[in-house]
């Protein structure tokens, strides 16, 4: 089966087990991936000497003094080009001044601006577009997105397919070639560059 872009990389990590002595309390730091919105922490508790089971959860909100959020469609032909919205969050009175750059994957270029800067007068959102040619590119790529503001760093990567709807084409020239004759052939490609072969 064909490998698509993965979108949505669900957050599931697992600890333990842990040991603790009665009345005893630790802490646990973990180090979360790049995500946006809330995850539910659980824990589950037991003594199986005595056979005693527990369990709690609390749903907590992720975020982070600068964070960036960026939408694409999920697949795009050769040619084509596409607006690239970005969200920036500023979420502490801190950030002001949030530059945004793009990383890309070899195929796609920028059209104009290659960063821009949002000013925040208080913990606000707000957007930035870019335009993104897709003319080169094929298969999977990447594009990240890169915000700084402030001293905080945010990122975030997004996959893309670039995949040509036309089916395969082929051209056949025939010519006869008499016993030690020479032709010479006009010869040119035809279709997506890097997608065409000759034999």
């Amino acid at each position: 089966k064909k490998k698509k872009a993965n979108r949505f990389k669900p957050v599931v990590k697992y600890f333990g087990p842990f040991t603790l002595n009665k009345g005893e309390k630790k802490s646990h730091t973990i180090k979360m991936p790049n995500y946006i919105g809330a995850v539910r922490t659980m824990v589950v508790a037991g003594n199986h000497t005595k056979e005693a089971y527990g369990s709690t959860d609390k749903t907590v909100q992720v975020k982070k003094p600068l964070m960036v959020l960026a939408t694409l469609p999920r697949k795009l032909s050769p040619g084509e080009k596409v607006t690239l919205p970005v969200t920036v969050f500023a979420m502490e009175p801190k950030v002001k001044n949030v530059n945004i750059s793009l990383k890309l994957s070899n195929g796609i270029t920028i059209e104009g601006e290659k960063t821009q800067r949002l000013s925040f007068a208080k913990p606000d959102e707000k957007m930035a577009y870019f335009t993104l040619d897709v003319s080169k590119a094929k298969g999977i790529n990447t594009i990240e997105v890169i915000a700084n503001g402030n001293g905080e760093t945010s990122t975030y990567k997004v996959e893309l397919d670039v995949i040509n709807p036309n089916p395969f084409t082929s051209k056949t020239l025939d010519k006869t070639i008499t016993a030690n004759a020479s032709e010479t052939v006009n010869f040119e490609t035809f279709g997506v560059n890097g997608t065409n072969s000759a034999t």
